[in-house]
């Protein structure tokens, strides 16, 4: 269901928040993004590899793989603060969000 599976994504976004700002208080910024990749990465494997095989638990594994990359986007916006000068962090979020939109496009056309 459609409806299930957004809700779902958006619990899941909530608590990955919450779970970004409790990591990045038990441990350095490096040692939280690799936790964060981790569980994205985790989810991402189970997809490509267990994908075919258990049709049925996608949406769990999708799930785990969103948890993930919200965790890492918070930290992103947490993390570039104390990275940057104050001058600095505006522009450095505007590189990264060009560079990231045009990987969005051609995403696509390298599929």
């Amino acid at each position: 269901n459609t409806y299930t599976n957004t809700y779902a994504s958006g619990v899941a976004e909530v608590f990955a928040i919450f779970f970004g700002g409790f990591i990045i208080n038990v441990c350095n910024a490096k040692w939280a993004f690799v936790i964060s990749n981790s569980i994205a990465l985790a989810g991402g494997l189970c997809i490509l590899i267990l994908g075919t095989a258990l049709s049925s638990w996608m949406a769990f594994f999708v799930i785990i793989a969103k948890f993930g990359i919200s965790s890492t986007y918070m930290l992103v916006y947490t993390v570039t603060i104390d990275v940057f000068p104050t001058l600095f962090a505006a522009t450095a979020f505007g590189i990264c969000n060009l560079i990231a939109s045009f990987g969005t496009v051609i995403t696509p056309y390298l599929a």
